[in-house]
């Protein structure tokens, strides 16, 4: 029965009105039939409906549930068998002992302290193990146990097991186990994932080499993500603070995680941009990073190769560990960020080892005539073909500003940036949203 008929029926002046919408045979209709009959008073009939329905359904549930409604409802008239039946039903035992005061016990009321004492749990838990686990102990014992001079398999063991970083000394004894020639290294154990922040600060103090590890890397960027309570997406602040957290750490790491600071350096910069400024030198300081793009100087590229610095592509996914999306191509955030910075420049040169230099000349050149100043003479011989200035003050531009919210209250009101260039005329068109329909879509 749905919540519509249940209603109905609930409700209902007359509930045989209600019970003749229910399909006859079904199980909604044999209990709903008992509940009306015994509402009536009617017990007799109910168990003449039951015997039909324990015939098509068996023993259900709700069989039970009627049966026990019945056994109560006859109480004023058939006590004992009511008291019969919920003592057989709910296996009612009444043979506890009487406790007489003053009286001594004739069994032991606590356990030998010498039997529960920890040294001789360990020893119990020990011949219940094998040299190299400690299944004889339950994890109750783990916290303990890990304050305990182990090593080798059975350290490995008690860190398998555990699932809480709340334990004394565990810094100590995932250092040990790091150290041990049959470690799996960091990442291998699940207690790897659930450190806190600040055990994964000591980690890195007391064996550096971590910051090389690429699961030690991911475990401490997560810890570095917003709790759920940090609408990070929707605050700048919030946004801003993250990058900066993350940025912190990854421009420790060495040349082998460029695409990780590349990552976190392009959502920087896209965040700066959308709130209309650009930092020169952390500009400079991706644009360093020997990424493999179309525009990047080929003679800087080929500093870079040793294993561990080549030139590398962009579009690694580190969604899991700094809840950004991958970076696809860069070109158009360098590019705004170029003008903003050349601008009010009058060399490039700054630029020049890390970018082609056609595509510098081009960027500079553009930026200084759609902002008309400064030689245009000079701006057209960078652009090295006259063409590209014909076409360039032939080209139509019409974008949104970078620099526009994103997100609007119900009540706010909307006003949009629009960048335009050759665009004599312009119609805008305004359009009512649904938001139901939008996020039910």
């Amino acid at each position: 029965m749905d919540l519509h008929d249940l209603e109905h029926f609930a409700l209902a002046d007359d509930r045989r009105e209600a019970l003749a919408q229910l399909v006859p045979g079904t199980e909604d209709y044999y209990f709903h039939r008992c509940l009306v009959e015994e509402q009536a008073g009617d017990l007799a009939a109910v168990e003449r409906t039951l015997e039909t329905w324990i015939d098509r359904h068996g023993q259900t549930g709700r069989v039970l549930e009627v049966r026990n409604r019945l056994a109560l409802l006859r109480f004023d008239a058939q006590s004992d068998a009511t008291v019969e039946y919920l003592r057989t039903t709910i296996d009612l035992r009444f043979d506890h002992q009487r406790v007489v005061e003053g009286q001594r016990p004739r069994h032991p009321t606590a356990l030998p302290p010498e039997q529960i004492a920890r040294d001789a749990v360990r020893r119990l838990g020990l011949a219940h193990s094998q040299a190299g686990d400690l299944a004889g102990f339950t994890d109750a014992a783990l916290p303990w146990l890990a304050a305990e001079p182990l090593e080798g398999p059975r350290l490995r063991h008690l860190l398998s097991r555990l699932r809480h970083p709340s334990v004394p000394g565990l810094v100590d004894q995932v250092l040990a186990e790091l150290g041990d020639r049959h470690s799996g290294g960091f990442g291998s154990l699940p207690i790897h994932g659930l450190l806190l922040h600040g055990q994964l600060d000591r980690l890195i103090e007391r064996r550096p080499a971590l910051l090389g590890v690429d699961a030690f890397v991911e475990a401490y960027l997560v810890k570095l993500q917003p709790g759920p309570d940090v609408d990070w997406e929707h605050d700048p602040a919030e946004h801003r603070a993250l990058l900066e957290r993350q940025w912190a750490f990854v421009s420790r790491l060495g040349e082998r995680f460029g695409p990780l600071r590349a990552h976190v350096l392009y959502h920087r910069l896209e965040l700066d941009r959308s709130e209309g400024v650009v930092d020169r030198e952390r500009l400079l300081e991706y644009l360093r990073l020997p990424r493999q793009v179309p525009y990047a100087n080929p003679a800087y590229l080929r500093r870079f190769s040793a294993p561990d610095a080549r030139p590398f592509a962009l579009g690694r996914d580190y969604r899991g560990a700094t809840l950004h999306p991958p970076v696809g191509s860069d070109e158009a955030l360098v590019r705004d960020c170029l003008a903003q910075v050349l601008r009010d420049q009058d060399d490039p040169a700054p630029f020049s080892d890390y970018l082609d230099t056609d595509f510098l000349h081009e960027v500079f050149a553009t930026t200084k005539i759609l902002a008309g100043v400064g030689d245009l003479e000079r701006w057209t011989s960078l652009l090295g073909d006259p063409g590209r200035l014909a076409a360039l003050k032939e080209r139509v531009e019409l974008r949104f500003a970078p620099t526009n919210r994103r997100w609007f209250g119900a009540h706010d009101e909307v006003s949009l940036d629009v960048d335009v260039k050759h665009v004599p005329v312009l119609t805008v068109k305004v359009f009512e949203i649904d938001p139901l329909a939008v996020f039910l879509a």
